[in-house]
């Protein structure tokens, strides 16, 4: 017995086997014409109040696209979703319906985005307590995130079932949680909070030791290059730190390491609108997985890393590997130096090896 989604297509493939059954070449019957819109266009269309499209009518044609295997249709849709805006009460139903198909990595980037810039509003939404599991991790590993983790951590609790409206037993909550709470980054958290709503609820960890490391972890708040927990220090929302050159030239960078941003804010305290010169001290910054890049996936060619106890900006592609046997490790680069964050150059003549750089948080 078909369902609806199966009596659509069907209905579909007749009338395109209708349709194309009365088309003859040779004789010059042929009335059957595709047009595609161009890149442009989609993203007028898209801005257009008075477009027809419709989430509903969107999903269709992706739907199409994929079921007859049309690549050029399912790259517009992508385009369209690419720069479409959408409610925020929208995103994670069409976010968990697009994990579905494959090649739509332009409009996922673009939900992803919006879930990320609007995330303080939907973990308090009726959508993300109806979200898969899966949705759920996808949320807590995100790395920009524009919420407090006190805040995510809530959420995801009453999502597993700790609400004054749901009686669900501990054993549930803690199973349902099993792969989630990996990613909660509890040393980022307000102590006050850690106490009043994180230790109430011990029986989330394997032991009193692992509870001890995380407030251990958070009473460092960062400064400490110790790390006694398995539970990432490293802050969601990072800081976007200037660079500027003697010349006036600047470069950006995005930092989330706990301890390079602290050691940046210290340093610039009873400076001139917090501008430091480039020879401050950064001290031990750890060199945890999560406070580090390992693989050029910023496809970026300069990079801020820490070295002896200083910032330092190198180019990828000049930088010379130590040993010979490195010349043919295309991951040298990220093995040899704790490389923090990708470099963005404000201009191309910006000079990476000024020795009069000034920094500031922005």
């Amino acid at each position: 017995m078909m369902d609806e989604h199966d009596e659509i297509l069907v209905n579909y493939a007749l009338k395109r086997f209708e349709i194309f059954s009365q088309q003859n070449l040779e004789e010059g019957h042929f009335d059957v014409t595709f047009e595609f819109l161009n890149r442009d266009e989609i993203v007028e269309h898209s801005n257009d109040n008075n477009n027809p499209t419709t989430r509903q009518n969107l999903m269709a044609l992706i739907d199409l696209a994929e079921y007859y295997d049309i690549e050029e249709l399912k790259n517009i849709c992508d385009a369209f979703l690419a720069y479409q805006p959408f409610e925020t009460r929208e995103l994670l139903g069409i976010y968990e319906s697009l994990k579905l198909y494959n090649g739509l990595q332009d409009g996922l980037l673009n939900i992803w985005q919006s879930i990320s810039t609007n995330a303080a509003e939907i973990i308090t939404s009726n959508a993300f307590m109806d979200a898969k599991k899966d949705t759920i991790i996808d949320i807590v590993k995100m790395d920009d995130l524009k919420v407090s983790e006190e805040a995510l951590f809530k959420a995801v609790m009453e999502w597993a079932g700790d609400c004054t409206h749901r009686k669900v037993s501990e054993e549930i909550i803690k199973l349902k949680l099993k792969d989630i709470l990996p990613f909660i980054r509890f040393p980022i958290m307000d102590m006050d909070f850690l106490l009043t709503h994180v230790v109430p609820k011990g029986y989330l960890f394997s032991s009193f030791e692992e509870l001890s490391h995380v407030l251990r972890d958070a009473a460092a708040n960062g400064s400490s290059a110790i790390k006694y927990s398995k539970y990432s220090n490293k802050l969601r929302q990072g800081r976007l730190i200037q660079f500027r050159d003697s010349s006036g030239y600047k470069a950006f960078a995005y930092i989330q390491n706990h301890a390079a941003i602290n050691a940046i804010l210290d340093a610039s305290k009873g400076k001139m609108k917090g501008v430091l010169t480039w020879d401050f001290d950064v001290p031990e910054i750890g060199d945890d997985d999560g406070d580090r890049i390992h693989t050029n996936i910023f496809n970026s060619r300069y990079y801020v890393i820490w070295e002896d106890y200083r910032f330092v900006l190198k180019d990828y592609k000049t930088t010379q590997p130590f040993y010979r046997k490195d010349f043919d490790d295309e991951l040298w680069f990220f093995k040899n130096f704790q490389v923090l964050a990708p470099l963005t150059l404000g201009n191309p003549s910006f000079n990476l090896n000024d020795h009069n750089i000034t920094v500031k948080v922005v």
